[in-house]
């Protein structure tokens, strides 16, 4: 049986995050949930994911910006790893999180979800490190699967 979570419970970091040109709080805080949360929450997981300077360094919070010129790749993604964080879902589902980040950045990412209760459901090439897997799903080329507790 397959259940889905409803759908303000679910986010999706796709390998390359949409970072349309806005205001930092617009890119972070969608309009229909940006009520709830404040500047210090934004600031703070800024501040945990090692953005905090590199956005105040650039007058981010009330100019906006073309964030796919202004931002690296890892930068980028770690600012969809804000989104996810700020939309506070039970699950984000997250691809390629090895293309942009080494192992300090991938384990950093999933501290920060797991501090948040986030369950992070992750494709790729490589996986996350045994430590923060709880179980692990293996697709093969043959169309066989293989699950693994861990």
């Amino acid at each position: 049986t397959i259940v889905r979570p409803p759908a303000d419970q679910v986010v999706f970091l796709p390998e390359r995050p949409f970072l349309p040109p806005c205001r930092l709080r617009e890119l972070l805080v969608p309009d229909r949930t940006s009520a709830g949360i404040s500047d210090d929450q934004i600031d703070q997981v800024l501040c945990e994911l090692g953005l905090a300077g590199i956005v105040h360094d650039r007058n981010a919070a009330d100019e906006p910006r073309n964030w796919r010129e202004t931002l690296s790749f890892r930068e980028a993604k770690l600012m969809g790893v804000a989104q996810a964080v700020l939309a506070s879902p039970q699950f984000a589902f997250i691809d390629e999180l090895d293309s942009s980040l080494d192992e300090a950045g991938r384990q950093m990412v999933l501290d920060l979800l797991t501090r948040h209760h986030i369950t992070c459901i992750s494709f790729g090439s490589g996986g996350p490190p045994p430590s923060y897997q709880g179980a692990s799903l293996e697709l093969h080329d043959d169309g066989s699967w293989t699950w693994r507790e861990a």
